[in-house]
């Protein structure tokens, strides 16, 4: 797993960083690839509580390989999901995704359709900030 923090301010000797990005290792991700295995991934952006726009993409790999209409079933409960988990603030959204809770969830519903391998969170992309006013004085 990887967490990638950009520095926004620099004071003395400390620098204050926000986060920028979260990414699996592609060499984790190639590992869970298989040969007659189904690969499902969807792009989800959503706006957490606090006004964080966020990109996030998961992905479903299946025991064995399911037909569309399956892959489009367990793509419309991660949406679901992780769209339920929007009513969150930003680093409580961070925390479990990063901590697996939200993809455990999103494994037991889908579950109920087709046998699921492993289901990750591979990226999660913040697209923006929420705008904060200057009040001149």
């Amino acid at each position: 797993k990887k967490l990638i923090f950009k520095v926004h301010k620099v004071a003395g000797e400390k620098a204050y960083t926000k986060f920028h990005r979260f990414e699996l290792m592609r060499e984790y991700l190639n590992s869970l690839v298989r040969r007659r295995t189904s690969k499902i991934e969807d792009v989800i952006d959503l706006q957490t509580a606090d006004g964080y726009r966020i990109r996030v993409k998961p992905v479903i790999f299946t025991v064995k390989r399911c037909k569309s209409s399956q892959k489009r079933a367990i793509r419309a409960i991660s949406r679901q999901i992780v769209e339920n988990k929007s009513s969150l603030n930003f680093v409580q959204f961070l925390q479990e995704c990063v901590l697996g809770k939200i993809p455990s969830e999103i494994y037991k519903g889908a579950k109920k359709i087709y046998p699921i391998r492993r289901v990750e969170i591979r990226k999660i992309e913040l697209l923006s900030e929420p705008k904060t006013e200057v009040v001149a004085g």
